[in-house]
């Protein structure tokens, strides 16, 4: 059952036939940093596997390297939202000519797993030279506008959607401030915050927590008209197996007042492909996937809790 927490990325390649942008190819040295990331983040223990695959339709993650757009990536399942000739992950200057390359695929690839910028924690309480920030960041190499500045800096993620460890100043989702742009807290607005290169203790603690390993008894089968209650602590996953015996459009809903993430994947050649997800984190309605399923196929169906105060009871059904 592990093929079922399987990741495959792609790059944009013209010389593969791609119909991409050539700007979007990027060196053989510029990927090779970033499958040594990749390897890296499942060095840590976690219940994924990447795999690489040569076309972008096969890819969740889909990576580009335009020099001079930046470096991002989509957060979590909303790279699942992406029409598949777009990039969810981009690298936006050379990889193998900065010390820091390595830290930069890292930090791109732990957004798609899901992270967001630890510097934004509302726990670390960083107090800002706020017309420093911007005026560092609206200049090269980053050249951001005063909005994506707020977003990526000085917003803070709401403390209930916050689960995790406190403050880790050397998460790798955390970057590099000089000393001038913190008014507080002390030694970081003498010193500056450069985090230690690579995963940091908390990185790696927490990815196991969100991504546990999964043996072939963590799924459970779910079939029609069968309410299945669940008991989610925060970050919690529950995955489902369903094997439809008539092909017809299915529901798949939760039910209860928690806030979850549900994804929907069909089986082929061993591997998860994705087919549907819905998040109602944060709103007041359950998820909710509707699909035309196969007689004869396999699909998993994955339940995530999202927000940490939002744990408890709930209950999934398919109909």
């Amino acid at each position: 059952m592990g093929e079922w927490n399987k990741i495959h990325y792609c790059f944009f390649d013209r010389a593969k036939g791609h119909n991409s942008p050539a700007n979007w190819t990027g060196s053989e040295e510029n990927k090779q940093i970033v499958r040594a990331a990749f390897e890296d983040w499942k060095a840590v223990g976690i219940g994924l596997e990447f795999e690489e695959v040569d076309t972008p339709a096969d890819a969740e993650v889909r990576i580009g390297f335009q020099q001079g757009d930046g470096s991002w990536s989509y957060v979590g399942t909303d790279v699942l939202e992406i029409p598949l000739n777009q990039r969810t992950m981009n690298f936006g200057w050379p990889l193998d000519e900065n010390y820091y390359g390595k830290e930069t695929a890292l930090h791109e690839i732990g957004h798609t797993l899901g992270l967001p910028h630890e510097h934004q924690n509302p726990k670390a309480g960083i107090q800002w030279n706020e017309d420093a920030v911007r005026t560092s960041l609206s200049g090269p190499p980053n050249n951001w506008s005063p909005e994506t500045i707020e977003y990526n800096i000085l917003r803070k993620i709401p403390m209930n959607e916050v689960e995790g460890s406190d403050w880790d100043p050397n998460s790798i989702m955390h970057y590099q401030f000089q000393a001038e742009l913190i008014n507080s807290p002390a030694p970081y607005n003498q010193e500056g915050i450069f985090p230690t290169p690579g995963l940091s203790i908390k990185d790696k603690d927490w990815l196991r927590k969100f991504y546990p390993v999964l043996e072939s008894n963590d799924y459970i089968e779910l079939k029609p008209f069968v309410s299945v209650p669940l008991v989610l602590s925060p970050g919690e996953q529950v995955n489902f197996i369903v094997k439809p015996n008539i092909s017809r459009s299915y529901k798949f809903q939760t039910f209860g007042e928690v806030d979850t993430v549900m994804v929907l994947f069909e089986e082929e050649n061993g591997d998860p492909r994705y087919l549907a997800d819905d998040d109602d984190s944060g709103t007041d309605y359950n998820a909710l996937i509707t699909h035309k399923l196969l007689k004869g196929r396999t699909y998993i169906l994955r339940v995530r809790l999202y927000f940490a105060s939002a744990s408890g009871e709930t209950a999934v059904m398919m109909w």
